[in-house]
């Protein structure tokens, strides 16, 4: 997740809110981030000519305070978020854009994500 700074903010703010799930849903997501680990994946599972391309991309998600109101609503754990008081999902709302506000370009929140991308014979 190093190379992806989103979930780690996403952690770090939403999870004392809601819970332990935060970090295991990420962490599901991008348990996949050694390249090696994935190739041996492919390896075991009799795919030939594994190749691997590691990319980091910036990804324009829009305005942070509506990515983040989608993007919550969204979640494996919208319903733990929407049962929030409107007070404290104010104050994680406030916390996210602060979190992130070193990646907002001209009113556009655009943060890097990394990912291996595989091309192998079957």
């Amino acid at each position: 997740m190093e190379d992806n700074p989103y979930p780690v903010a996403q952690i770090n703010i939403v999870e004392p809110y809601v819970g332990a799930a935060v970090r295991t849903s990420l962490a599901a997501a991008h348990s996949l981030g050694n390249a090696e680990e994935l190739r041996n994946l492919f390896n075991c599972a009799n795919f030939s000519h594994v190749e691997i391309r590691s990319e980091i991309r910036e990804t324009p998600v829009g305005p942070a305070e509506e990515f983040f109101q989608g993007h919550f609503a969204a979640l494996p754990y919208a319903n733990a978020i929407a049962a929030l008081s409107d007070d404290t999902l104010k104050t994680m709302l406030s916390e996210s854009i602060l979190e992130l506000d070193d990646y907002v370009v001209e009113g556009i929140l655009e943060f890097p994500t990394g990912a291996h991308l595989v091309a192998a014979s079957v």
